[in-house]
């Protein structure tokens, strides 16, 4: 990550240039409240092969933030990734009610709505 012009702090790197994006490594084994995480998408440029949450999964990662800390931006965040493309609402929506979640997963599809 260093050779690509990244810093690192607190086990998250961050980009020289200013990049807004963030790269960590977390332990294993992945999980997002108590599902683990089973599946990705692979991201592909020439011979470099990179292995991503699904947009699912983003939204449930950053939802799980706004769900137990109350943190608006990670809310913020699962409302952008789920606007920009294609989630599967209906296993966000099983997840929250796994999570006791409910009433914040509401507030969650009135954002959404209101994008």
């Amino acid at each position: 990550m260093v050779r690509l012009g990244y810093t690192e702090a607190g086990g998250i790197y961050s980009h020289g240039s200013g990049n807004a994006f963030t790269v960590e490594f977390p332990p294993g084994p992945l999980a997002i409240g108590g599902d683990l995480i089973t599946g990705y998408d692979t991201v592909r440029r020439d011979t470099d092969v990179l292995y991503v949450l699904t947009r699912t999964d983003s939204v449930r990662d950053r939802l799980a933030g706004f769900y137990h800390w109350n943190d608006r931006s990670a809310l913020a965040a699962a409302v952008a990734v789920a606007g920009s493309g294609a989630v599967d609402l209906h296993v966000i929506e099983r997840w929250s009610s796994r999570e006791r979640m409910m009433e914040k997963f509401v507030d969650f599809r009135a954002e959404l709505d209101d994008q």
